[in-house]
């Protein structure tokens, strides 16, 4: 008897555990999750804005069977928010379709503009090439919102509901927007301007024409260091923000040219603005030892180096108590300039304390000693700031972080820019959202007499370990020894 009840307290124990994930698998939405922002759940923005429905809103999913491993999880992820959503409100109707199979679905995704993927698979060691769909229509009333690709920038929940508050709002806000183009005359923030127009009627303004900062703009954003105004300009600009307005600016003082030389700027009419709001930038380039890796071009040759003057900001050193950089913890800041901060003006983001501002420097080249501090007054520098006692102003002492060439491989900085301009705009409901994706934590910098000590206390813990150890076993082998001896 007593050693059957070991056995059957075994197998209660599996039946139990069985049942138990049974039962629960009734239930798929019980689940914990323990990641930063809780980039894995719905936020309460998504759940609020979806349970508000006062209509139906209808999602067609053109989704192919035969995706590709590579494009699966995206699928799945897909399928996962859209469950949830779906869980929330019965307003929201999700319909499923496979163009592959189905003729008529794959009529009416190509009238939507939704176009078949290719895709390279390999089968029987041959790659071959294969057509998949991965596409949504959200439809609301006599309006669309189509997603082509349900793969942009990595946050699916942040898109199915801006999509879904673009249809459901009544009112479209205009952004203003100042871009220098340069001698190109081809604007150098496609990315910037797709992701604005998804939420914002933007409108190009041009200082000198007349009525050209009409009130009808909620918030003015500037690109670029050689956008210049005259003082009339700035007349009008200062009207204009008394009235409730946002600005958000991304400009430069120094530019670097391509043979990687500083160009100090003239003055463009617009520092004395900021200067008023307790930012003044300072010339020269921000030189920081958190760096991030680039990939330079010599001769015929290219290569891969640690370039200082690409500022890497570490998450301990952005403002997370403020709404507009909230869940922003790695942003690219390509030959920043330093912001002096006084007044009611905070700082956004810094740089690291092993870091100096290169006021004197004329070549930035990484073949130039780049690897080395070009001075001495090391700590942090301000490299953005908000001041939003009177009027709402905020300011970037860079403007390349936000080109197409950049933010392609630094998402968060998009989502930088996206969020000040929303925050400015007082559209606070999509901040949350956009930043949930999974972050960059890098180590922690420490000095190098503490990595000698680290290192040091490394190589040498096992050993004492072995010989404490060792010393233990004799002298308790000893003991032993000499008791058995007494005996």
């Amino acid at each position: 008897m007593k050693k059957i009840i070991p056995w059957l307290t075994g197998v209660n124990l599996i039946v139990g555990i069985v049942l138990l994930n049974v039962f629960l698998s009734f239930y798929p939405f019980w689940r914990i999750d323990l990641s930063k922002n809780r980039i894995h759940s719905l936020s309460s923005a998504s759940k609020k804005m979806v349970r508000e429905l006062d209509d139906v809103v209808t999602i067609k999913v053109y989704l192919s069977q035969n995706l590709p491993a590579t494009v699966k999880p995206v699928a799945d992820s897909l399928k996962t928010v859209l469950a949830e959503f779906d869980r929330l409100n019965s307003k929201l109707k999700i319909k499923y379709f496979d163009p592959i199979k189905d003729d008529e679905a794959k009529i009416e995704a190509e009238n939507l503009g939704i176009m078949p993927l290719q895709f390279s698979i390999s089968k029987s060691d041959k790659f071959e090439m294969s057509n998949g769909y991965l596409g949504l229509a959200m439809i609301y009333g006599d309006r669309e919102e189509v997603m082509p690709v349900a793969d942009d920038v990595g946050n699916l929940e942040y898109f199915l509901i801006s999509g879904i508050k673009r249809l459901t709002s009544n009112e479209t806000k205009t952004i203003g927007l100042m871009e220098e183009t340069g001698q190109t005359g081809q604007s150098q923030i496609q990315y910037l301007r797709q992701f604005l127009s998804r939420g914002y009627q933007v409108q190009d303004v041009f200082p000198g024409e007349e009525g050209w900062l009409p009130d009808s703009i909620e918030t003015l954003v500037v690109v670029g260091g050689g956008n210049k105004i005259e003082p009339e300009d700035g007349e009008t600009i200062e009207k204009w923000l008394e009235g409730d307005k946002g600005l958000v600016a991304f400009m430069d003082k120094t530019r670097v040219d391509e043979a990687m030389m500083v160009e100090e700027l003239e003055d463009n009419g617009w520092w004395e603005i900021f200067e008023k709001r307790g930012m003044k930038v300072k010339s020269g380039v921000v030189w920081d030892e958190n760096s991030a890796i680039a990939n330079f071009r010599s001769g015929d040759s290219s290569f891969l180096t640690q370039y200082p003057y690409w500022i890497r900001v570490r998450p301990e050193n952005v403002d997370g108590q403020n709404p507009a950089v909230s869940g922003i913890d790695s942003i690219m800041i390509p030959w920043g300039g330093m912001i002096d901060v006084d007044g009611e003006a905070e700082v956004l983001f810094s740089s690291s304390q092993k870091s100096v501002l290169n006021s004197s420097g004329l070549n930035l080249s990484p073949t130039d000693s780049s690897s080395e501090a070009p001075g001495t007054d090391w700590g942090k520098k301000a490299l953005a700031a908000i001041n939003t006692n009177e009027q709402k102003i905020a300011l970037v002492a860079d403007s390349d972080f936000i080109n197409d060439q950049f933010v392609v491989s630094n998402q968060q900085n998009m989502f930088l820019a996206l969020n000040l301009i929303d925050y400015m705009s007082s559209d606070e409901s999509l901040l949350s959202i956009r930043s949930k994706v999974v972050g960059n934590w890098p180590l922690k910098q420490v000095d190098d007499g503490l990595k000698m000590a680290v290192k040091a206390i490394n190589i040498s813990l096992p050993i004492v370990l072995l010989l404490v150890g060792n010393m233990v076993f004799r002298l308790s082998r000893k003991k032993k020894n000499s008791q058995w001896q007494k005996k």
